[in-house]
């Protein structure tokens, strides 16, 4: 292994640096192997802990317990609260389980995966790697959670199934990212998550000051935002559009709006969603661009109860329901003729239970007349 090194009068040079000691022992190929073979099982700490004068007591730390290298990582939160701070731990491989059973002795809160994406939420950090569906990861996530949801959805009785289609919800069990970005451009073959911080922060000025226009347009009162981060936000895009001096300013934001949604047509982003009256939003919800006339009734309904989505028509209603009543009428004649059959059989018989000593021999060889029947 090479390292380059910069000298004290600034020349830089490469030295060999597969001699040199890690930092941290953790680093050390040797010593996590060596830590993960001599571990105790949890049966020889459990004999030892017994031998105590007090039964399930602390154990000394001898020559002979195992010492562990422990890497701990700080982790910022965001803004200015720190939302989200903590610290990393890297442990060698195979002590997780313990390491996590004694934080927890000790006090600490256990979450999985539901408290930690409900942190990202709350500090605004993007999702993690498998609910992005550039992803591997993602993608099989996705079809997963949609096999689970479709289970769950036949597994109860058609009376209590909600119909999606009068609701007007095209993915209720997963999203088709491919054909909501192809509705856009047909041309489209692939798609991304946008992760640029700076494009994020210029299509959020966009969009805001567009929003705002739309609400003076409508007398609706804008939401109340952070004037640091707008004024931050706004700072940069007018430092990037002043590089370029040939140009004004509105014309600059222009070409740059234009020229940034080319770029990003095969994109996906993140949003930001803020209730205005009670609720929560449920998963592959749909979102949808409220018209004229919903900002006209937002302006007389202050709580949104008269913005709603109108009932769509299902076409296919009739033919499940025609389909639904032949299947239960040839059920119905199956049945009829399985009891004639086994009445049939039973009256032929002086003594039935000589020829058939249980009923289920009996009921079997009643439908085997049906079928004989039928063929």
């Amino acid at each position: 292994l090479l390292i380059s090194v910069i000298s004290e009068k600034g020349d830089a040079f490469l030295e060999n640096c597969e001699n040199i000691t890690p930092l941290h022992p953790i680093f050390d190929a040797d010593i996590r192997t060596n830590v993960t073979q001599n571990m105790k099982s949890n049966h020889e700490m459990n004999k030892e802990r017994a031998k105590r004068l007090i039964p399930g007591g602390s154990l000394p730390l001898t020559e002979d317990e195992t010492r562990i290298p422990v890497l701990l990582m700080q982790r910022p939160g965001s803004h200015i609260s720190n939302l989200g701070s903590g610290w990393d731990i890297v442990l060698p491989s195979g002590w997780g389980s313990q390491m996590l059973v004694t934080l927890s002795m000790n006090g600490a809160v256990i979450g999985g995966q539901d408290e930690e994406e409900s942190i990202m939420n709350e500090f605004l950090t993007p999702p993690p790697a498998h609910h992005l569906p550039d992803t591997e990861a993602g993608a099989i996530y996705a079809r997963k959670q949609k096999e689970e949801k479709e289970n769950e959805y036949f597994r109860k009785p058609p009376n209590c199934r909600q119909n999606y289609i009068v609701l007007g919800i095209k993915f209720p069990f997963g999203v088709d990212w491919m054909e909501l970005v192809q509705h856009w451009d047909s041309s489209c073959s692939e798609l991304y998550v946008v992760r640029n911080i700076d494009y994020l922060r210029y299509l959020s000025t966009k969009s805001c000051k567009k929003i705002d226009k739309i609400n003076h347009k409508f007398n609706v009162q804008p939401l109340k935002r952070k004037n640091y981060e707008e004024e931050e936000e706004e700072h940069n895009v007018k430092k990037l559009l002043r590089e370029n001096g040939s140009l004004s300013l509105k014309s600059k934001e222009n070409y740059k709006f234009s020229s940034l949604i080319k770029d990003l047509k095969n994109s996906l982003l993140y949003v930001r969603l803020i209730l205005l009256g009670k609720g929560s939003v449920e998963p592959f919800a749909t979102i949808c661009l409220p018209t004229e006339d919903d900002l006209k009734n937002y302006i007389n309904d202050i709580n949104c109860t008269n913005i709603t989505e109108h009932s769509h028509e299902d076409k296919s209603a009739l033919q499940r329901s025609t389909l639904k009543m032949e299947h239960q009428k040839q059920l119905n004649h199956i049945r009829r003729k399985r009891k004639k059959a086994r009445n049939d059989v039973l009256s032929k018989e002086e003594n039935p239970s000589e020829k058939y000593p249980t009923l289920m021999e009996a009921v079997n060889a009643a439908v085997n007349v049906v079928n004989e029947d039928k063929r």
